[in-house]
């Protein structure tokens, strides 16, 4: 009995294939590209804001014009919107670092309070009031204490590659609970009846310019260098290098001579020292002393700005300085309007969830899949 061999035909190859959505190998859009995409995101986050104030029976008109009047109209506004852009530009370069690394830092907000925390400590203790050496102290301590506090993470992410979202994150309960504690137990001044220690001598506070009742301090010049050190760092040092081949390839890094366990701790502990830097700068510079709730309730702002400047320093500088004015303008604008500030973060997440999409994308093109030869398929007998 005679088998039959399968008849072998040529599928025909259309003509025109149907065009699809592709994704581009790169990972970062271009400059120009990304500038487009945070642009139409502000446009669009600020028109749904004003859809939704129309809803309420507010003039968007006016409920913005209050807003800018808040953060721009006077010299106070602007040097609240400059002092609200230091914190939250140190603690975003602390996450830059990390990120650029591949490593997801969520403990800014506990690195931030054990940094005020320590500096805090130190200047009761040891500031000087001639001002020579407190403020270094003060500088040197909240970084020590923001680099301690994300220390154990990058051990325990490098020796045993436990998930360093968890432990960070976990470490952002310990830091408010321990605040707590010592402004309501060892570190408070009892005469003044309400959770908060003592007041910072002058020698550890940070010298500034006072313009109309407000001000600007050493630390927003302190964030400044830092935005260009890093900057440097990250574009033009050997550890630089290190961080951008960790987080683009950890294996090609490893096998370029790369060493992980030191890259993924270094970077741990600078990432925790900008924000512990952060915190320092309100306890010296703004409230002169510790106390409940000294991080302002930014908590995981400091990523956002991160992600929003696309982990580069002047992006993160931008985002910061934008956040910053928003905070301060939705102030005024509750005074205006009377609307409560807290509906600038619906304008706030609104904007990031334009930018993610936005940037995800910009990566699509829209063309044919590449030409390929008849393809081949066997018949039935």
């Amino acid at each position: 009995m005679t088998t039959r061999e399968p008849v072998v035909q040529d599928r025909p190859r259309l003509a025109h294939p149907p065009l699809r959505l592709r994704r581009q190998r790169d990972l970062i859009p271009s400059g120009g590209r990304r500038a487009a995409v945070f642009a139409a995101s502000v446009i669009l986050g600020g028109a749904i804001g004003a859809l939704l104030l129309a809803i309420m029976r507010v003039s968007p008109v006016t409920a913005y014009q209050a807003l800018l009047s808040g953060a721009f109209g006077s010299s106070y506004g602007i040097l609240s919107t400059l002092l609200k852009t230091a914190p939250l530009l140190l603690a975003g370069l602390g996450v830059l670092v990390a990120f650029r690394a591949g490593i997801y830092n969520i403990g800014n907000q506990g690195q931030f309070l054990a940094g005020a925390l320590f500096s805090t400590w130190i200047g009761l203790h040891v500031g000087n009031p001639s001002g020579v050496l407190g403020v270094p102290l003060m500088i040197v301590s909240g970084m020590l204490g923001g680099a301690l506090w994300a220390l154990v993470p990058g051990l325990l992410r490098a020796l045993w590659g436990i998930n360093e979202i968890i432990t960070t994150l976990m470490f952002n309960y310990i830091a408010v609970y321990l605040v707590d504690y010592a402004v309501t137990g060892p570190m408070q001044d009892t005469s003044l009846g309400v959770p908060e220690t003592s007041f910072l001598p002058s020698g550890a506070q940070y010298p500034g310019i006072t313009i109309s009742g407000t001000q600007l301090h050493l630390g927003f010049l302190l964030a400044l260098v830092a935005t260009a050190l890093i900057a440097v760092l990250i574009s033009r040092t050997p550890l630089g290098y290190e961080i951008r081949a960790v987080g683009a390839n950890p294996r090609a890094a490893l096998y370029g001579g790369v060493s992980l366990r030191l890259t993924i701790v270094g970077t741990l502990l600078l990432s925790g020292a900008l924000s512990g830097l952060a915190g320092m700068g309100e306890i010296a510079g703004v409230h002169h002393q510790l106390l409940d709730g000294v991080d302002g309730g930014f908590e995981y702002t400091p990523i956002v700005v991160a992600l929003l400047g696309a982990l580069n320093p002047i992006g993160v500088a931008l985002a910061a300085f934008g956040f910053a004015a928003l905070s301060v303008g939705a102030d005024n604008m509750q005074t205006v309007v009377g609307l409560p500030s807290s509906f600038i973060s619906i304008i706030q997440a609104l904007i990031v969830l334009f930018v993610l999409a936005g940037e995800y994308l910009s990566r699509l093109t829209l063309g044919r899949p590449p030409e390929e030869g008849p393809e081949r398929v066997e018949a039935e007998p």
